[in-house]
């Protein structure tokens, strides 16, 4: 199947994009390239594969929770423009009703 000039320029008029002239012919190619790789991809048979949301198995990995130290709050603080009760203050960006 490939697509003719009037086909990408009815499909265009549709989508209500204004495309030049050069722009149909060039995306007349490039939708007729993108055809043939569907075509090529519906070749191949899937008939023994199980359908799956994932093209891989997916598997959690977990790891053991560890205590470490943490930074210090004075540090985390030191380049904060403005701190309010050993937090960041920032600006409001909601109004109160």
């Amino acid at each position: 199947m490939s697509l003719t000039e009037q086909q990408v320029k009815a499909l265009s008029f549709q989508a209500r994009l204004q495309l030049t002239a050069e722009e149909i012919v060039s995306f007349t190619a490039q939708l007729n390239k993108i055809l043939q790789y569907v075509a090529i991809i519906q070749e191949v048979s899937v008939d023994d594969l199980e359908p799956t949301i994932y093209g891989v198995s997916l598997t959690n990995i977990w790891r053991e929770d560890r205590v470490r130290l943490s930074l210090e709050r004075e540090a985390v603080l030191a380049n904060a423009p403005e701190q309010e009760n050993f937090c960041f203050k920032v600006p409001k960006i909601l109004e109160e009703d």
